[in-house]
């Protein structure tokens, strides 16, 4: 796995809605991919949200009907990136070990 800066990986569940690739992508690009798919949900600068996109984000379906961009940005980023790309040669050191790559740090 290479260094690649600010790029997050986001879960499976994210990476197949959008049809994209499992590898790391900036979420500025995942927000826009996001929004473009559910362009023709947009109402009166917000969003109105089906039971299968709530569910996908991570929102209760109690929470309304309404839904701004910045709710969903932050919806997405607290629940679909798993970890961020390391660079590369980081090394766990345990004092009764020997040295091991570490190749996954989760938030």
């Amino acid at each position: 796995m290479s260094y690649t800066p600010n790029k997050k990986y986001f879960s499976k569940e994210l990476l197949n809605f959008l049809e994209i690739d499992d590898k790391p992508y900036y979420i500025t690009y995942i927000y826009k991919l996001f929004f473009c798919k559910i362009d023709n949900l947009k109402k009166y600068q917000s969003y109105v949200l089906t039971n299968e996109l709530r569910e996908l984000i991570g929102v209760p379906n109690w929470h309304g009907k309404y839904f701004s961009s910045a709710f969903v940005k932050r919806s997405i980023r607290n629940n679909h990136i798993i970890y961020n790309s390391l660079p590369n040669d980081i090394y766990s050191m345990n004092i009764s070990d020997i040295t091991q790559i570490v190749h996954m740090i989760t938030i």
